[in-house]
Order: C-alpha cells, then structure tokens, then sequence
C-alpha cells in the first residue's frame, strides 16, 4: 500500500479553526435557547413530568454545551501550533 501525505495549507487551517470557533458560538447560543426556554417552560409546567422530562433533557443539554466547548479547545489550543509550522513551511518554500 502506497503512502500519502496529505497537505494543507495555513489557510485551510485558518479556515478551519475560524469554522470551529463559529459553530462552538452557535452551539452555545443553542444551548442558552434550550436552557432559557426550559426554564420557562418550567414556570407554567409545574409536576412530576416536567421534572422527569427535565432531568432526562439535561444531560442531552449539558452534552451541546460540551461540544461546543471541545470544538473552542480545539480551534484555540490543538490547532494554532500546526497552523504555525504550516506557515513556517510555506514562507521556507516560498524563499527557496
């Protein structure tokens, strides 16, 4: 089996983190909309079910937070040092 480097360019890279960091906000958005509507939801609906539906949603809820927050660490902390060599690499092809 032959192998394959596969190469990306800063800009991808860029690209990349920027749309990490986009859909982090727009699932901590999603995830303000949710916990701000149960709890509306929860003036009004005030029984056993609502506290079962409650506590069965939140996990699901606290998971889009998660994400959200996994796809932020990665964009800031994982992908700047391979953005900088990525970059260190092309300016070295670039002056050669």
């Amino acid at each position: 089996m032959k192998d394959t480097l596969t190469q990306v360019s800063s800009k991808q890279l860029v690209e990349l983190q920027s749309q990490l960091n986009e859909l982090a906000k727009e699932l901590n958005e999603t995830y303000e909309f949710v916990r701000f509507s149960l709890t509306k939801v929860g003036e009004q609906w005030k029984d056993d079910k609502f506290e079962e539906f409650n506590t069965e949603f939140n996990s699901t809820k606290e998971e889009i937070l998660e994400i959200s927050e996994r796809f932020k660490e990665y964009a800031d902390q994982y992908l700047p040092p391979f953005i900088e060599v990525t970059q260190k690499v092309e300016n070295l092809k670039t002056s050669i």
